[in-house]
């Protein structure tokens, strides 16, 4: 796979890696992808984020920018993110679902508004080009309704390597695994920093 061109992004976007003062941001560029992208997929009480940030998610993201085998990655633009990408590689903190040796691409999420135009790739490109060199295989969940997500992440050069389980809480949904087609070791994006 070679290395992608994003024509549409703007020059002003950067990627860089989340700080704990982004929380905030982040929150806000959460909840406004998972209600777009979950709407008509998943109950409205599900989507309900409110609007104030909470206490317990500025701690998650401190918690997670600072240890060594988990990261989040923002894309800045005009002053304020605008996407963010989740990744978790700590032995027993990811799901049931992703072997061992391998991370797990927990989410990522682009404000609505500034969809397609290659933020998400850039993000995805950034977090497999960070990982450990014994980090040797991704894995990632999708709603097998969220087509939109399914078709983002097979255009990447994903598969469908499964079915991996249900959501636990009503109404039942299939989470469907998907895995790069080809290791993530031979990617050009992996030591490209």
């Amino acid at each position: 796979m070679g290395r992608r061109r994003y024509e549409f992004v703007s020059p002003a976007v950067t990627i860089r890696r989340a700080d704990p003062p982004d929380a905030d941001c982040i929150y806000q560029v959460m909840r406004q992808s998972r209600r777009d992208a979950f709407s008509g997929l998943l109950p409205q009480t599900a989507l309900d984020w409110g609007a104030e940030v909470p206490h317990a998610f500025r701690e998650f993201v401190r918690d997670t920018v600072a240890h060594e085998e988990s990261a989040m990655w923002v894309a800045v633009g005009d002053g304020t993110v605008v996407g963010v990408a989740e990744l978790d590689w700590q032995e027993g903190a990811t799901a049931d679902f992703v072997e061992e040796c391998a991370a797990e691409l927990r989410s990522i999420h682009v404000r609505p508004p500034r969809r397609s135009e290659g933020i998400g790739s850039r993000l995805l490109d950034e977090a497999l080009g960070a990982l450990p060199s014994d980090v040797t295989g991704l894995s990632l969940c999708v709603l097998a309704e969220n087509e939109r997500a399914r078709a983002f992440y097979e255009r990447r050069g994903f598969e469908r390597t499964g079915n991996s389980s249900e959501l636990e809480r009503p109404p039942r949904r299939t989470l469907e695994k998907l895995s790069p087609r080809s290791s993530i070791t031979d990617r050009p994006e992996r030591g490209a920093r």
